[in-house]
Parts: C-alpha cells; structure tokens; sequence
C-alpha cells in the first residue's frame, strides 16, 4: 500500500488527532444500514429490511466519510441484510455498498448459527476485496467478531456491552431473553479478547474495557449526528419538555412524572410528551402512573416517533430529559445538543462524559426527584440560562458530534493503527 507519512502524533487516546493526508487506503466496514429504498425491489420485506437492527451512527459516519475521503481511497461496507433476494453491490458517492442475504437460520444451531454462518457470509467478500484495514461495528452481532478474526488488521467500534446492559437490566427480563443475553455475552468476550484495537464512544467503556481486555490502540470518538439536526433553527417559548428512547423500568419514567406533578405546582404552563417503544402493560402502567400523580394534563404519551420528527421535536422543545439508571451514549442527548437544546440527565455511565454540568446542561443524582424538578424550573424559567446552554451544547456538538470531525477522527485512527502496527 502507498503511503506518505505526515509528522508523529502524540498519539493521545481523545483522538484530538491530526487529519492525516496520505495516499491509498482500502477500508472495509462492517455494520447494519438500511436498504435503499431504490433498490427495495430486492427485498421481500421491505420495511422490515429498514428498520432491523437499524444504526444512525453508521449512516452519519458513512456520510462524512464520503465527504473526506481521499483520491484513491476505497472504502466498502459490507452489511447482512434479512429478507434479501440476492446479492446488491452498487457505487454511490465515493462509497461502495454491498448487501448480502442474511444466511437462514437454522433452529437447532440457534446463537452459533447468527454469529458463524453470518461471519462466514461477510469473510468471503472481505477475501476478496482484500483490505488494508477491517473496521467492525458492536459487539452484539457478527459484524465485531468477524473484523477480529479475518487475518487483517482491525478497528473495532464499541456501542455498547451486553455484560453491563445485563448486570444493569437484569430486573426486565425474561428467563428466555435471559438465556439470550447470556450466550450472545460469551460470544461478545471472544470478540473483546481478540481485538486489539477500539475505538470508545464514551470514556465510560473504555474504562471498562481496559481493565479486563487488552488494548493496543484506543480512541475516543462520539457518536457522529446527522446533519439534520444541525441545520434546524432552535424555537423558544413553548415550556415544552420531552423524553424520548425506550421505555422500561429502569429509564427513571416515573421518577420524571413524579418530578412533574412537583413541577407543575410551581408553573402550570410546562408539558412533558414522551415518546418512545413501550410494551403493552408498561405502557398501561404508566398512563395509570401519571393519573396517580395528577399530571394527566401535563404529561402525553406519543409512542414511537420516526427519526425523520427528531429535529423538529427536539427544536422546539425547551429540553430533553433522560432520568435513566444506566446509558452509555445516548444518540438523542446528542441530537439535542446538534439542536441546542439543553439536557437534564442523570449522572450514570457515559453520560457525564458528554453533558457539561452547568455548561451544556445539568447533572443530577439518580432518581433525586427533587432535584430533578429543581433543575425543570432552573432552565425553563431563566431565557438567559437557556441561551447560555443552547449556545455551548451547539459548540460542543459541533466540533465533537458532527459527522465530518467524526469522520476525519476515523481517519486519523485508520492512519495510526496502521503506522503502530506496521
């Protein structure tokens, strides 16, 4: 491979990192994107084919990787689709994509089944584009262990650990579900321990992975946000406050409602919707919670919310809250700060990494309710604060979450594992 070396980095682990220039680099990247609505014709269920396992952060980052990328460069992204007829490989911008079917399941091989035959489905092709870097997404699926494990050199991306989503949500689940976890975890340390090189979306995980793995190079890159959510003009006024995500138990719902009823007491003009998937009874559960606490004229339960709305929402609020026990790195506190619209979360895992306490946002302990309606009343009442965290949240979006610093902070990885272990 041709290269032309640019002066030493100091190689820190933030990944503040030079943009190198440089000559060819052939990328493979594997991870879960939506099929082109241009080529559903391909598919026998289309709509199911969008929206399984659906990552934005590989969209966005793909995004600013086209816009970066260097002549001669080549990156491939290869991606197990369901409900494939055949093979789709197509060009589009400087990025090449290729589909495959998801091989069928076989009931009787069960989880050796979705991470075996599917990483034999991808080895394949990476054979034969024969690339200098393999760089895997998550380690739930077939796409990490199969970037650690195909002879080349390997970045691999951390989302999220099964180990800690199960030791934190251990209470919601099922003994099916349970079992589930409890296989795909083995199948994720085998993943952990024969990469070498990580990239960590929060420094929360790569305190993690450090004390249990062994890391050669790691690098800490957010999320990128689509551009979408930068480009959106901030609306003030409205009292409105939102939560959106998944809905269970250990997202500190009711914690919020009950912050609300204390709320609302104070100044009757503020709202919470929620949006988000819930289950049938919990759903039932929480609409009878919020009647409990006499804030059914405050606070709307909307359901699922396409990302499409995001923006719009988001913009328009005042702020989002996430009053959950655990996150890593939520993509909506991130799609808020795009749109400058402060966050109230909880101090748990990845989060304080990303909200600025008192700069961007605020911070408060876990299910603190009276805490929590404090900091409500502190930034919905004060124009001048909200301006203040509106402004730096942007700032820090923009330079840490936009998909083109994203990118190029990939690119300088792909450029240092390769000099570190050449």
């Amino acid at each position: 491979m041709k290269s032309t070396k640019t002066e030493k980095n100091d190689k820190n682990n933030n990944c503040e990192a030079l943009f190198y220039r440089r000559g060819e680099m052939k990328i493979v990247m594997l991870g879960e994107v939506p099929l082109p609505e241009e080529h559903k014709g391909y598919s026998t269920n289309y709509r199911m084919s969008v929206q399984h396992y659906y990552s934005p952060w590989i969209v966005n980052l793909l995004f600013g990787l086209n816009e970066i990328l260097n002549e001669g460069d080549e990156l491939h992204l290869l991606c197990n689709k369901i409900c494939l007829k055949k093979e789709i490989h197509f060009k589009k911008g400087k990025i090449n994509y290729h589909f495959l079917p998801m091989p069928k399941s076989l009931p009787k091989l069960g989880f050796l089944e979705l991470y075996l035959r599917r990483k034999r489905n991808l080895q394949h092709l990476i054979n034969e584009i024969d690339p200098d870097i393999v760089h895997g997404h998550g380690t739930e699926r077939e796409y990490g262990l199969t970037s650690v494990s195909c002879n080349y050199l390997s970045l691999l991306t951390i989302h999220g650990l099964l180990k800690e989503v199960y030791r934190t949500n251990e209470g919601i689940y099922g003994i099916r579900n349970k079992i589930n976890l409890s296989i795909r975890k083995q199948f994720e340390n085998v993943t952990l321990r024969r990469g070498r090189n990580f990239i960590f979306i929060t420094p929360w995980v790569e305190n993690v992975i450090r004390g249990k793995y062994v890391v050669k190079n790691g690098f800490n890159i957010f999320n990128p946000v689509a551009p979408a959510f930068f480009d959106v003009q901030k609306e003030w006024g409205s009292k409105r406050i939102v939560y959106i995500g998944r809905i269970n138990k250990l997202k500190g719902l009711t914690d919020l409602i009950r912050g609300m009823a204390i709320v609302v007491q104070e100044d009757a003009n503020i709202t919470l919707d929620i949006y988000g998937h819930c289950e049938d009874d919990y759903a039932d559960y929480i609409n009878r919670f919020i009647k409990d606490n006499n804030v059914a004229s405050h606070v709307k339960m909307h359901g699922f919310m396409s990302n499409d709305r995001l923006p719009e929402v988001l913009s328009s609020s005042e702020l989002l809250v996430i009053p959950s026990f655990m996150e890593n790195c939520p993509m909506v506190v991130l799609e808020a700060m795009a749109t400058g619209t402060p966050v109230i979360a909880t101090n748990k895992g990845g989060i304080p990494f990303i909200v600025d306490d008192g700069k961007t946002g605020f911070l408060f302990e876990y299910a603190d309710v009276e805490r929590l309606a404090e900091l409500i009343l502190k930034i919905t009442n004060s124009h001048d604060l909200k301006i203040m965290l509106s402004n730096n949240a942007r700032e820090k979006a923009s330079k840490d979450f936009h998909p083109v610093e994203v990118a190029k902070k990939h690119y300088a990885a792909f450029n240092d594992i390769e000099k570190y272990n050449a």
